[in-house]
């Protein structure tokens, strides 16, 4: 190839790689607001977990209530999960940070 066929290719290279960089920095951004709304999730509904397991207790022969509860502890469950997740791969963004992708992946590496 000659000079003025490789100069816009790499002039696109160049412009997919700014891409590449704004979506890395994109997707921690969108992970540091998804760990803000689950963990805000507490004071938002803290009320009905309390509510939905006094009427559990106080009605453990109510079929419906006991359902209400168990799928209550389900969706605790799961965003206790999610946000075990999200935390993790914030971490690997901050030790990316502090340390270098190519020791982060090594370490990471290791426990595959």
């Amino acid at each position: 190839m000659r000079f003025c066929e490789l100069r816009p290719r790499i002039d696109n290279a160049m412009g997919d790689i700014d891409n590449a960089v704004s979506r890395y920095g994109a997707a921690k951004t969108q992970l540091t607001q998804v760990q803000s709304g689950l963990t805000g999730m507490i004071a938002v509904y803290g009320d009905v977990i309390t509510e939905v397991d006094a009427g559990a207790l106080a009605n453990p022969d109510d079929a419906a209530w006991q359902s209400l509860q168990a799928e209550k502890d389900i969706a605790v469950s799961e965003r206790a999960g999610v946000l075990n997740e999200v935390e993790a791969a914030l971490l690997v963004f901050e030790k990316i940070e502090s340390h270098g992708a190519a020791e982060v992946l090594a370490k990471l590496n290791e426990l595959a």
